[in-house]
C-alpha cells in the first residue's frame, strides 16, 4: 500500500477482506433505498422480466400460427411479406438490446456514486473522498460501461447463435406432439440441452466477473479511490487491467464471485419456482373463463390473476434485491 494517501486513522491491511466488503455492502444498502430501486431497474432490463415470464410462455397451435401468418406463410414456405416481417423483428430486436444496455449501464454507474460515497465504504477506501464526476465525464462513463457490457455479450450470442437450430426443431416437436402438456413448453424444450445450457450458464458467470471487475476499476480510477495509486492511463487500459484481476487477484475476486453467483441464484431459483407455482394455479383459473363461465363465477379468477401479476413483480424485485447488493459488494471489492 506503500505511496497511497491514506487519511489518518484508516487501517491499510485488516479488516478489508470478503467479511468487509459484504459487512460495507450491506451497510450501504440499508441506509439508501435508491440502490434498491436502481437494482430492480437494472435487473428488469438485463432480462429478469423475461426469465421470470418463461414459465407461463405458451406457444399457439400450428393451427393458430397458420391463421395469424397466413400471408406471410405460403404453400413453399415463407413468402417476403414474412422475410420483411422477420426483419423488423429483428431489428426492433436489435434496438431492444441497445437500449437495455445503456438503462442498465446507467444503473450502474449511478450505483456506483451512491455507494463509493457512502459511510458504509469509508473504510475500504481508506478515508479518501472519492472524486465528483461532472456531467460530461458521467456520459463518457456511461457509455464506457455499455461498451464492456456488450463486449462481455459476444460470446454469450455466439452459443446462442449455436444452439438456434436445434431449439427450432425442438420447438417444432414440442409444438407438433407435446410429449406432456402439464409442463410448460420452456421446460420440455431445454430439457434435452442440458450440456449446452451448462456451458452457457458458465459463459455467463465468467462474463459477470469481466464486466463488473473492469467497469468497476474504470470507475474507481476516475472517483480517484483506486488502492494502487491513479492506475492505467487510458479507460481501455483501465478495463483491461480489471478484467485480469481475477487473475492477477484470485484471492480476492473469486470469492466474492462465488458469494455474488450464490447470491443471484438462490434469488433466481426462489423467484422461478414462485412463478411457476403462481402459474399452476392460474392456469385452470383462466381455464375455467374460457368455457364461458358466468361474470358471478369470473371474481375467482380475477383473484388468482392478481396474485400472479403479485407474484411476479414480487419475484422480480426480489431479483432487483440480489442485483443491487451484488453491485454493492464488487465495487466495495474493487477499492480493496
Amino acid at each position: 500500500m506503500s505511496g497511497v494517501p491514506v487519511a489518518p486513522g484508516m487501517r491499510t491491511s485488516a479488516g478489508r477482506g470478503v467479511a468487509a466488503v459484504v459487512s460495507s455492502a450491506t451497510d450501504a444498502l440499508a441506509v439508501d433505498p435508491v440502490l434498491w430501486l436502481l437494482g430492480i431497474l437494472g435487473a428488469a432490463v438485463r432480462g429478469g422480466a423475461i426469465v421470470l415470464a418463461l414459465p407461463i410462455l405458451t406457444i399457439p397451435s400450428p393451427v393458430l400460427l397458420s391463421v395469424v401468418f397466413r400471408e406471410q406463410l405460403g404453400t413453399s414456405g415463407p413468402t417476403e411479406a414474412f422475410g420483411i416481417l422477420a426483419f423488423g423483428f429483428a431489428l426492433l430486436t436489435a434496438i431492444g438490446v441497445l437500449v437495455a444496455l445503456l438503462i442498465s449501464a446507467w444503473c450502474d454507474v449511478a450505483s456506483f456514486e451512491r455507494v463509493v460515497r457512502s459511510d458504509a465504504a469509508r473504510e475500504l477506501r481508506l478515508g479518501r473522498t472519492p472524486s465528483l464526476f461532472g456531467r460530461d465525464e458521467r456520459r463518457g462513463l456511461w457509455l464506457w460501461v455499455a461498451a464492456i457490457q456488450a463486449v462481455a455479450l459476444i460470446p454469450m450470442l455466439v452459443l446462442v447463435w449455436a444452439i438456434v437450430e436445434g431449439l427450432q426443431g425442438a420447438v417444432t416437436t414440442e409444438v407438433q406432439r407435446p410429449t406432456d402438456v402439464s409442463t410448460p413448453l420452456v421446460l420440455r424444450v431445454l430439457g434435452g440441452f442440458g450440456p449446452t445450457l451448462f456451458v452457457m450458464a458458465v459463459v455467463i458467470a465468467l462474463g459477470e466477473v469481466v464486466v463488473s471487475t473492469a467497469s468497476r476499476r474504470l470507475l474507481t480510477a476516475r472517483a480517484g479511490c483506486l488502492p494502487d495509486g491513479v492506475g492505467e492511463r487510458t479507460e481501455t487500459r483501465l478495463a483491461v487491467a480489471g478484467a485480469l484481476r481475477a487473475i492477477t487477484r484470485p484471492g480476492r475476486v473469486w470469492p466474492v464471485a462465488a458469494l455474488s453467483w450464490l447470491v443471484g441464484l438462490g434469488a433466481l431459483g426462489i423467484a422461478l419456482v414462485a412463478s411457476m407455482v403462481g402459474w399452476s394455479i392460474t392456469r385452470p383459473a383462466l381455464d375455467t373463463l374460457g368455457r364461458g363461465a358466468g361474470l358471478a363465477d369470473a371474481a375467482g379468477p380475477a383473484i388468482v390473476v392478481t396474485l400472479m401479476c403479485a407474484i411476479w413483480l414480487g419475484g422480480l424485485m426480489l431479483l432487483g434485491m440480489a442485483s443491487a447488493f451484488r453491485n454493492a459488494m464488487w465495487t466495495m471489492e474493487s477499492l480493496r
